[in-house]
């Protein structure tokens, strides 16, 4: 751990008690916060990184984000009341020593030990073996000192030579070679199981109302440490060596002084001394610190003192609990020693001092001390701005509106040639050729070139380079960079615009390498001068923020940028490859507000400043900043990683692995941690579903994964963390869990669902085939009706008429040479008249067949039609009769019924006999059409299955079965032949036929028998 130590001149005390420096981040959970059940006692990390607290209220887990208070699983004992004394062991358990037992945790389940006492410490020696020191003993019988092992437990008392059974034990600490030392209230004891040697030093004797001794610690040269609970002479800390007392000193600092309560070495060598009323002191190398409630200590009277495995302090007081980390950034203000808080400018000597402007005064340091500043007359004025030194190590500053130069401990003005002031200095820097290089406010700004302490010449600036920014060319004149963006340069006499970094984008500091090319850092990047070519670094190449302050490199190359989200420090390998690649990503380390960062900005030069032991000094305008990137701390420890819970459904599960979530659920949460606790906030996760993530997940620093659209299967769940400085531990954890299907989301049922559904394909494709078969035969079968109605047509009438006149014909031709003349003409008349009537019958069949109602809705005017054009005999009277309100029927089913009452009406005109034909339409919950005549009526055989050899009736019963229609066909009861068609509504009616051709094809097979044509010599009328 790296500390600096300010002293003040006008004091000879190396230590002022009320001064700390910056070094550590300090953190406070307060008792007000309410975070924790009682007042922290003791602090404990466990194998499995996890840090245990005991409080007055319980034990405590503490994972670096919540407080969790333990509860002893059913059946296990663990008192709720004070926890005194933890101690994490080597095999993973922890040891928990309250004011009446002792116990053992391990595994999640609490072991009591019968030692009725108050537990004051625990501890572990290298054997393994468990050491408890106790008081207020209860039976007469028992022992203050106690030794556990896994085979039996030992208690040492009066027998074996430890005579201090009624104050019983304080502190304890293991010898190294099998003894312990023992902290009482009179001294300290080395015990071993031969013999035990008292040292107890004659003023704790004496002292009233003696605490005794409260912590002990053995150093590497065989010392103890000995903490007494009071200060004074002979008292406070003191070190215990071949048997002689003497009073603890580190840097004039007095332990003696020094109410001791717990003694802590750390990793580094350091010593941390928690008092019983002066707070904390920390002692290393070459300074004393101390850390009291000015500090933000939460209490000036802490209990313990722990350091866990990644080096961070934790304290434990009454008051709640402390935590200090090594900040790789430590800032001097004037709590630390400086003069002001008001540190503009910075500049390193050859001899290894730092200049610090500091706003009316001039901070000198070397060795980590301000040993003197200039003030008031040696300043030769009131506010400093620009500083520079030169070549000879002499000191320029710019004080008010002047230039002053300092050599051998005396200062001068510098001015102009005339006598004047130059004006308020900016920027001060020295050329190859060691002129040195001014450059000031005003309008317009000014350059001035100085040599010796003379003006040579006075440059105005043009205002493209206005700006603070200015750097010396490493041979001869000067660069300035402007606050438009413009980069200038001034030699030979000649200013000379070179490049520029872009509108608006300012240059506030510059840094020249020795080859001579030239870094910027400005508004929009970092912007880096070289071979003629300007580039500019920002957010694209990885950069973490734009604006920038100002920069330097260390020894080793690295470029360091004080920007306005942090300190950035780029890696020359990282550099040269962005150089020669602009649009490659860069890898960069941090440092932000966490690790000490202070945010600001310097209207003066220098802002950064490279001392001669490679540290980096920053001035922000408010304090002084210092890094070394030789000593940066680091945690190398990989963060264990934890899963904490899983809670489905709002229903929190036991963790196990194969664990089995019930059917259908939803919602699953999976609570992780990494005990990391130098930066929490910094740790960083990843985790991966196997099962249903392809890649890995980035929560970044959330704690919880979520997941809402698991299906049944097996998952298993990995996750993985990242400490503050990028240590990832990349075993993680991993827990495997189930999410168990409900019954019809498991194999078999999804195999018979996939059955079933095959089965119903099959069975719809089966169907479709047999809707298709009876389509194809409803047509089939409608295209051999009607073939074979126009087959009966034809043989009724043309061929009829035909077959006669053959028959004339034939008869003619029969002895045609005896017949007379008059007898062939008569026969060539009946032979014309034959042919015109089988004309007339040939087109009455064809207009028959091409007449139909499918785009007519009105049936009686179609029967009215049909009537007329099949011929009326004068002698016959024809009506129509409508009864009801027409509506509209289905095309399909109206053609239908349209042949049937043309097929009747035909039938009534030439074969009735009679004088009247009716034709009776009702419009009902049924359609009926009714056609009566007056005539000879029909014999009933007939009615039932037609004429032989004539299929009028035949196609009428076959068109009324299509169409699930009744048909009535007799004589009337007066006479006459009545022929009664009755359609049910859902079949005629159109706003019932949505399904009716489906029903349609069903029955067509059935209505439609297969036949042969009708013979050529049928006859009669039906």
């Amino acid at each position: 751990m790296l500390l600096l130590s300010l002293l003040p001149a006008r004091t000879a005390r190396a230590l002022d008690p009320d001064r700390s420096v910056s070094q550590y981040a300090h953190t406070t959970w307060r008792m007000a916060d309410g975070e924790l059940p009682g007042i922290p006692h003791a602090i404990a990390q466990t194998t499995d990184g996890y840090l245990w607290v005991g409080t007055g209220g319980g034990l405590v887990r503490f994972d670096g984000a919540r407080f969790v208070p333990w509860v002893a699983p059913a059946g296990d004992a663990l008192c709720e009341c004070a926890i005194l004394s933890l101690l994490a062991a080597r095999d993973g358990s922890l040891w928990v020593g309250t004011p009446r037992w002792l116990y053992r945790v391990k595994n999640g389940s609490a072991k009591k030990y019968p030692l009725r006492a108050q537990i004051n410490q625990i501890v572990e020696d290298r054997a393994g073996n468990v050491w408890i020191a106790k008081s207020r003993l209860i039976a007469p019988d028992d022992a203050p000192l106690c030794r556990i092992t896994e085979a039996a437990i030992s208690c040492f008392g009066a027998k074996e030579g430890l005579p201090f059974k009624t104050d019983g034990l304080a502190a304890l600490a293991e010898d190294g070679s099998g003894g312990m030392w023992l902290g009482t209230v009179h001294g300290v004891y080395h015990w071993t199981p031969q013999q035990i040697t008292p040292h107890l030093p004659p003023p704790l004797a004496s002292a009233s109302g003696a605490t005794g001794v409260l912590a002990l610690l053995r150093q590497a040269d065989g010392s103890v440490l000995v903490g007494v609970g009071q200060s004074g002479e002979g008292l406070g800390l003191q070190r215990l060596q071949d048997g002689a007392w003497r009073g603890f000193r580190a840097h004039d600092a007095n332990g003696t002084a020094w109410a001791v309560s717990a003694l802590h070495a750390d990793r580094s060598g350091g010593l941390w001394v928690a008092t019983v009323r002066d707070g904390i002191y920390h002692v290393q190398r070459n300074a004393v610190d101390r850390f009291s409630r000015h500090d933000g200590l939460a209490s000036e009277s802490p209990d313990a003192l722990f350091e866990d495995r990644e080096g961070n302090i934790w304290v434990a007081s009454s008051q709640g609990i402390d935590r200090f980390r090594d900040l790789p950034i430590v800032s001097l203000t004037a709590q630390q020693g400086l003069s002001g808080d008001h540190v503009a400018s910075v500049a390193a000597t050859r001899d290894g001092g730092l200049w610090v402007g500091n706003g009316n005064a001039l901070d000198f340091l070397k060795d980590d001390k301000r040993l003197h500043s200039l003030t008031g007359d040696d300043l030769l004025g009131k506010q400093i701005t620009a500083m520079l030194i030169d070549h000879r190590d002499r000191l320029w500053y710019g004080v008010d509106v002047n230039l002053v130069v300092r050599e051998e401990g005396r200062s001068r003005m510098v001015t102009k040639p005339d006598g004047g002031a130059l004006g308020v200095v900016i920027g001060i820097v020295q050329d190859g050729e060691q002129n040195i290089w001014a450059v000031t406010t005003g309008s317009p700004q000014t350059l001035h070139k100085i040599r010796g302490a003379q003006v040579l010449e006075s440059i105005p600036v043009p205002k493209s380079a206005t700006g603070r920014a200015i750097e010396a060319d490493v041979r001869e004149g000067v660069w300035i960079g402007g606050a438009r963006g413009d980069l200038q340069r001034y030699t030979g006499g000649k200013m000379t615009v070179v490049a520029s970094a872009g509108d608006g984008n300012g240059i506030g500091g510059m840094w020249m390498e020795r080859d001579g090319s030239l870094w910027g850092a400005t508004s929009r990047g970092i912007a880096r001068w070289k071979d003629n070519v300007l580039r500019i670094m920002d957010s694209r190449n990885g950069l973490p923020c734009n604006r920038t302050e100002s920069l330097i490199k260390d020894d080793a190359g690295t470029l360091w940028v004080y920007a306005s989200c942090g300190v950035i420090a780029i890696p020359a390998s990282e550099l040269n490859t962005w150089w020669s690649s602009p649009n490659a990503v860069v890898k960069f380390r941090l440092f932000g507000l966490l690790d000490g960062y202070v945010a600001g900005s310097s209207p003066f030069s220098p802002e950064v400043a490279k001392s001669t032991d490679g540290r980096l000094w920053f001035a922000n305008d408010r304090t002084l900043q210092v890094i070394d990137p030789r000593r940066l701390p680091a945690n190398r420890v990989p963060p264990p990683v934890h899963i904490e819970a899983i809670i489905a459904d709002r229903k929190r599960y036991a963790l196990a692995d194969g664990l089995r979530l019930p059917a259908l659920t939803k919602d699953i949460q999976i609570d992780y941690v990494a005990l990391s606790y130098a930066l929490p906030q910094k740790v960083k996760f990843r985790y991966k579903l196997d099962g249903h993530d392809a890649t890995w997940q980035e929560p970044g620093n959330r704690r919880q994964a979520f997941y809402n659209d698991l299906r049944p299967g097996s998952y298993r769940f990995n996750v993985i963390a990242c400490n503050n400085d990028g240590v990832w531990n990349d075993t993680g954890a991993a827990i495997q869990f189930t999410v168990t299907p409900a019954y019809y989301q498991t194999t078999w049922f999804r195999a018979l669902a996939a059955a079933l559904t095959v089965m119903i394909f099959y069975l719809a494709y089966r169907i479709r085939v047999r809707q298709i078969a009876a389509a194809l035969t409803a047509r089939f079968d409608e295209r051999t009706a009607e073939r074979t109605r126009l087959a009966a047509e034809l043989h009724d009438t043309i061929l009829q008429s035909i077959q006669a006149t053959k028959l004339i014909a034939d008869h003619a031709r029969h002895d045609a040479e005896s017949k007379k003349p008059g007898e062939l003409n008569d026969a060539i008349v009946s032979i014309s008249n034959w042919l015109a009537k089988a004309t007339v019958e040939a087109r009455a069949a064809l207009n028959d067949l091409r007449s139909s109602t499918v785009e007519k809705n009105d049936l009686a005017q179609a029967f009215q039609c049909a009537a007329e054009s099949l011929g009326v005999p004068a002698s016959m009277r024809f009506t129509v009769f409508v009864e009801g309100r027409a509506r509209d029927l289905h095309p399909i089913v109206r053609e239908e019924v349209y042949r049937i009452g043309n097929e009747a009406i035909l039938n009534g005109l030439r074969h009735s006999g009679g004088d009247k034909l009716n034709v009776v339409l009702v419009y009902a919950h049924r359609l009926i059409v009714r056609i009566t005549d007056n005539g000879t009526g029909i014999a009933p055989d007939i009615a039932r299955s037609g004429r032989p050899g004539h299929f009028g009736l035949l196609g009428m019963q076959e068109r009324a079965c299509r169409i699930h229609a009744k048909l009535t066909i007799g004589s009337g009861s007066t006479g006459g032949t009545v022929v009664e068609l009755a359609v049910p509504g859902k079949m005629v009616y159109a706003e019932h036929h949505y399904g009716m051709l489906k029903r349609l094809s069903k029955k067509v097979a059935h209505c439609f028998p297969r036949r042969q044509a009708a013979t050529d010599d049928a006859k009669g009328p039906m």
